[in-house]
């Protein structure tokens, strides 16, 4: 046995050194240069080369691995051209250089480029041979193509270790190529050594360099946060990192500092740098701070730094801020060398529109009309951001007036251009508007349901959205405008019938090739047609659509079927009493006569969708879960179960929810789909009012076959819970609620206002169909139990402005 394990162990050293030599035949070395004008022949003499030809040495110095941008490949070719010139008329650069360089010029790959930084270090007289001129060329260009390790080791070499400083082109570019890298603190030592090097002055275009590259990551952070501004001023970002890096700008920007390093002031582009970002993260104490510090430095400010700061000082949507912002517009005009440009009028149309009116945003955009009217796709640019700032602070009508002001008119033309040199507005322009409608009227639903506007109020707002969308349609239809699929998408959402569905599906989704007319869809242009059919009580018209798509043999994913389902529970919410009747449907009527697609197959049946005819909504969808299921359409996941539980939530018959909402769950495990909070939430809610029932189903049935094991445990259950809470105020039952909320903080499980708000939804459709005699002892009985659960499920937070004026106290035992 001992001598069987030792062949064994000296079969696999052989194997190894047999891979080893190999390797060592095969991969590149990076140290040694055979000949010129031979092809490169290398031997490893370690094995620490990465897959991209780069070796450990080289990650660790921080080589660039990523690929040269286009802009500076082309600064790369005129920088080696002229090197190759020799424009100075000294020296001219040795043969080896000039090979090095035409291979890095013409490099594609990483590892071309890794071979030419290998060339140009087997080059060991460089520094003695070469001119200064060559050599501060020679650090441009290797730092554009990410060579920056050998561009400070020139640097070193040839200049700062003797005392010289080279032409600015030289040490910027290694600036330039440091941000880029996100290597900041060696950016900050370049320049602490270039000021220390020579008595001359460093270009202030280092300085903004780097400034620069830290405003950069403040920038992206903020992004990344996508924090909404809850206060009038001070941080809205308290990330430690971001305090840092705007500190430490602000400090190379305080008196003399800057100055005693580099023998350079900081410029207008440098404050401008810093306030926009202070304004972006919504700091304006450090904004103002730095906008009075270039203010008694002298320093006139440019566009730049006056956009910032204006940005800035919109942030808190004040009155106070509106005025201050106005005050800073009334400034750039009294300056003949600024003029306020595209993105100074995105900022300040909201402070004008509410402190001067509609009227005046209009001169504002005239104005910036007249001054780049020589600029159309300046213009229409500029259009597209003021509509997008009106539309998202629900300013919809004001941006119908602009639009309607400058843009329609040039749509009715006879050809072209309006006089003033505004063209034509394009399909996105109407999106910006048609989405704005949209937002509009998901405000107002959201207000109904939170109890803020009443019902015969909403259904007034949106039959005026939905006329006003209609009319502005018809104009972009009139005016030759093409709609893409964005416009089909936000209209379907804003139809009022099934009759404008028909005409809008008709117009952008149908076309003529030869002797036939195609229907022709997208998949999301399918998916937005059949939930604008389930919103407007067509559920017919929706399965037709899609059992045509499907008869024309295109294949769609889970994600479609599921849109179907859901359209049907939408329906079933209107009315579950409604039958699909798919062959004299709305939809059957109108495109019954085409084909789909380039397919030559004709739109007469619906083959197995045949099965949902006669049927309600809720019991269409149960039919198309076991259609799926069959495996004759795409498995069902999750997220269908979970869809069919809520169109089963209004049948009419309760009883029979119940058992199918089980059936649901159990039939989902035995399919390996485990049910996760939002399905176990949705079955739970078919049990209505009978909250006996659902706990007791909750407890026996449907807790044992949820997926509490995973890592989402928590989340699940705190949906499951959820729904526990809606039934227990369907059943007008805040003493059960109560308890619920107490088993959930035994399991450990946070208690908030989203099941408070669970439990007030589920109490009002209970009071809406509740007889007076029950609503009286539901006010009588269970008051001082709805007050508990209120103080139970609500966190208290300083940081809450809607608790300032509370005077009640939760004190805990």
């Amino acid at each position: 046995m001992t001598y069987l394990f030792a062949f064994i162990k000296l079969s696999l050293v052989c194997v190894v050194l047999m891979d080893v030599s190999s390797s060592l035949l095969l991969r590149p070395s990076t140290h040694h240069y055979i000949a010129k004008n031979e092809r490169f022949q290398h031997l490893v003499t370690r094995l620490g080369i990465a897959k991209n030809g780069l070796t450990v040495a080289e990650k660790r110095r921080g080589f660039n691995s990523s690929r040269i941008s286009h802009k500076n490949r082309e600064s790369l070719r005129w920088v080696i051209e002229a090197i190759e010139r020799n424009d100075e008329n000294g020296t001219p650069p040795s043969d080896k250089l000039l090979e090095a360089l035409s291979y890095l010029k013409n490099a594609r790959t990483q590892e071309e480029v890794s071979e030419a930084s290998r060339l140009l270090e087997s080059i060991s007289d460089l520094k003695d041979t070469e001119s200064l001129y060559v050599q501060e060329r020679l650090i441009k260009a290797t730092s554009l193509a990410g060579l920056t390790s050998f561009s400070l080791s020139l640097l070193d070499e040839s200049f700062l270790k003797k005392g010289k400083l080279p032409s600015a082109i030289a040490y910027t570019a290694i600036c330039q190529a440091l941000r880029q890298t996100r290597r900041l603190s060696q950016l900050e030592n370049l320049l602490h050594r270039l000021g220390k090097s020579t008595d001359d002055p460093i270009d202030v275009v280092a300085l903004n360099t780097f400034l620069a590259g830290l405003c950069d990551g403040i920038k992206k952070k903020h992004k990344k946060n996508q924090r909404v501004a809850r206060k009038k001023s001070g941080w809205l970002n308290e990330d430690v990192d971001v305090v840092n890096k705007l500190e430490k700008a602000c400090k190379w920007l305080s008196p003399g500092y800057a100055e005693q390093i580099l023998r350079s002031k900081p410029d207008s582009s440098s404050y401008a740098t810093v306030l926009n970002a202070a304004a972006t993260i919504g700091n304006r104490t450090m904004a103002t701070e730095v906008w009075d510090q270039m203010s008694k430095e002298g320093i006139d400010a440019n566009q730049y730094a006056y956009n910032s700061l204006i940005k800035s000082m919109v942030i808190g949507n004040q009155a106070s801020d509106d005025e201050q912002a106005l005050y800073l517009l009334e400034q750039m005009r009294g300056n003949p060398f600024l003029q306020p440009d595209r993105f100074t009028v995105d900022l300040v149309l909201l402070p004008v529109l509410r402190q001067r009116g509609v009227d005046e945003a209009c001169e504002l955009v005239e104005n910036f009309i007249q001054r780049y009217k020589s600029s159309p796709p300046l213009v229409a640019e500029g259009f597209a951001s003021f509509l997008d700032t009106l539309t998202k602070c629900s300013e919809t009508d004001a941006a119908l007036k602009i639009f309607g002001t400058f843009l329609l008119p040039s749509l009715a033309g006879s050809k072209g251009k309006r006089k003033n040199g505004v063209d034509p507005p394009t399909a996105h322009h109407f999106n910006i508007i048609f989405n704005g409608m949209n937002q509009e009227l998901k405000r107002c639903e959201l207000a109904v349901r939170k109890q803020k506007i009443e019902e015969e109020e909403f259904q007034l707002r949106k039959r005026r959205i939905q006329q006003k969308t209609a009319k502005l349609y018809r104009i972009m239809i009139g005016g030759g405008v093409q709609p893409d699929s964005y416009t089909v998408t936000i209209l379907l959402g804003l139809s009022r019938n099934i009759n404008d569905i028909i005409e809008l599906i008709g117009t952008t989704s149908t076309r003529k090739l030869k002797e036939r007319t195609i229907l022709n869809m997208s998949p999301a242009v399918l998916r937005a047609t059949m939930t604008a059919c389930g919103a407007v009580n067509a559920p017919s018209s929706a399965c037709w659509l899609l059992g045509a798509i499907v008869k024309g043999e295109n294949q769609q994913e889970v994600r479609t079927y599921n849109t179907l389902i859901n359209a049907l529970a939408n329906s079933a919410r209107l009315d579950d009493a409604t039958k699909l009747t798919l062959e004299t449907s709305h939809m059957a009527n109108a495109f019954s006569g085409m084909t789909v697609g380039y397919d030559n197959v004709e739109i007469k049946t619906l083959g197995s969708f045949d099965a949902l005819y006669g049927k309600t909504c809720s019991e269409g969808a149960l039919s198309l879960l076991k259609l799926m299921d069959e495996q004759q359409y795409p498995r069902p996941n999750s997220q269908t179960y979970c869809l069919v539980a809520t169109a089963l939530q209004y049948t009419a018959d309760h009883e029979r929810a119940k058992t199918l909402a089980i059936e649901l769950v159990q039939n989902a495990t035995r399919s390996n789909i485990p049910p996760d909070g939002r399905f176990i939430n949705a079955a739970l809610r078919c049990f209505g009012s009978d909250i006996n029932s659902a706990l007791k189903a909750w407890k026996d049935e449907i807790r044992q076959f949820s997926c509490l094991a995973q890592q989402t445990r928590t989340k699940n259950l705190l949906a499951a819970y959820h729904g526990l809470l809606y039934v227990s105020g369907r059943a007008l039952r805040p003493d059960i609620a109560l308890r619920i909320c107490y088993a959930m903080n035994k399991e450990n499980i946070v208690v908030n206002e989203m099941g408070l708000q669970c439990f007030r939804s589920g109490q009002r459709q209970g009071l809406a169909i509740a007889d007076e005699e029950t609503k009286k002892k539901t006010i009588i009985f269970h008051q001082q139990f709805d007050t508990l659960l209120t103080l139970e499920c609500t966190k208290y937070d300083k940081k809450d402005t809607r608790r300032e004026g509370e005077k009640r106290l939760k004190i805990i035992l």
